[in-house]
């Protein structure tokens, strides 16, 4: 009002010097032609009050109205919080005095048993509403359920990470005997090529010097005997090979049997199972030593194998110089008749073939040994 009062003096004066700086200059203008001060001042003093209340009684009811709603919402807030409060806590309370009893039901019957329980009646008093007590019940049996089938997803990898290594140890278990199975059968073809090697040396210490019928045919053998030690040495070779694969592959550890096929784990799936080495059965792990130990005997059966390659060829060396000392100390025959001179040059011919294919053949495994 204070306000409204000298906005309407300093309007009054204003007035009344723009009338006054009108009519100083004005030599026909009369006094008459100035309105009353008092009426035009209290003129714009009124109608500067209905302006200023029409612009201003809007906002004071929206005001008044907002502090209305303020005060039933915070007293609506307080009543809220009181409630939940009230039912949080008798929530918490029948939640302890009774979760061991539901866990055996849990543990014991399933999720069905513990769905057979049912939530805990509303303590609010709504009558099929949703209050905070029955949505803390809700959801200590939802976790409850979600550990029980925790426990059964662990079960069913569990069967499938022990028939992922039976067939893991069922292939290894083949492997190995399938190397056995060479083994035997290199060993056995040394056992006839050291026979043959025996009847060979007998059969060259019996025949005539070389140029005659019976020397050539014990270089022939020598020959077929020198190939057939050098197809046995590369079958030890490629047995050695197959069982150092066979028992890389017996060291390594079973591969995961979760595939990128299977689909993605839920948000409730659990964390995956621990690695397959750590869950092996005894059965298992007594399976795998004994793989293990048939690995270690077909390396065995390998290595006795080269020895006998290796005395095999120590013998053939010592035939030869057996051969080389026996043709010095015989004088060569005598020229052959003229109608079985070519017969003669043929075998000189075949007599120098095998010495130098048994002196490669025996540089060749010096250098080998030497490399080695």
């Amino acid at each position: 009002m204070d306000a409204a009062k000298a906005a309407a003096r300093s309007l009054l004066a204003e007035l009344e010097r723009h009338r006054f700086d009108a009519t100083a200059g004005d030599g026909d203008a009369t006094a008459a032609d100035v309105p009353p001060a008092e009426d035009q001042g209290c003129s714009s003093a009124e109608a500067l009050l209905l302006r200023e209340a029409r612009r201003f009684a809007p906002p004071r009811s929206e005001n008044r109205r907002l502090e209305g709603e303020l005060r039933a919402l915070a007293g609506q807030l307080k009543k809220e919080r009181a409630a939940s409060e009230r039912a949080a806590s008798g929530a918490a309370l029948r939640a302890a005095s009774s979760t061991e009893e539901m866990r055996r039901r849990t543990v014991g019957g399933g999720p069905a048993e513990a769905e057979a329980v049912g939530p805990p009646p509303d303590e609010g008093g709504a009558a099929g509403g949703l209050t905070l007590a029955s949505a803390a019940s809700q959801i200590i049996m939802l976790r409850r359920e979600v550990k029980y089938l925790q426990k059964q997803w662990n079960a069913a990898r569990r069967d499938a990470d022990g028939a992922a290594r039976r067939d893991e140890v069922a292939a290894l278990k083949e492997a190995a005997e399938a190397e056995a199975a060479r083994a035997a059968k290199a060993a056995a073809a040394a056992a006839a090529a050291e026979a043959r090697q025996r009847l060979l040396v007998r059969q060259l210490s019996e025949a005539a010097p070389l140029g005659g019928g019976g020397g050539v045919e014990a270089m022939v053998c020598v020959l077929s005997l020198l190939e057939e030690v050098q197809a046995l040495e590369a079958e030890a070779l490629h047995a050695n090979r197959r069982t150092a694969a066979a028992a890389a592959a017996a060291q390594q550890p079973p591969a995961s049997p979760r595939s990128p096929q299977q689909p993605p784990l839920s948000p409730l799936s659990p964390p995956p199972p621990p690695p397959a080495e750590a869950a092996m059965t005894p059965a298992e792990r007594l399976t795998a030593e004994a793989l293990t130990q048939r690995l270690a005997s077909s390396e065995e059966e390998r290595g006795r194998l080269a020895s006998e390659v290796a005395a095999l060829q120590f013998r053939l060396a010592s035939m030869q110089r057996e051969h080389y000392s026996s043709s010095a100390q015989h004088p060569p025959p005598p020229p052959p008749p003229p109608p079985r001179a070519k017969e003669g040059h043929a075998a000189a011919q075949l007599k120098e073939d095998v010495t130098k294919r048994l002196g490669a053949f025996l540089n060749q495994r010096k250098g080998a040994a030497a490399a080695k």
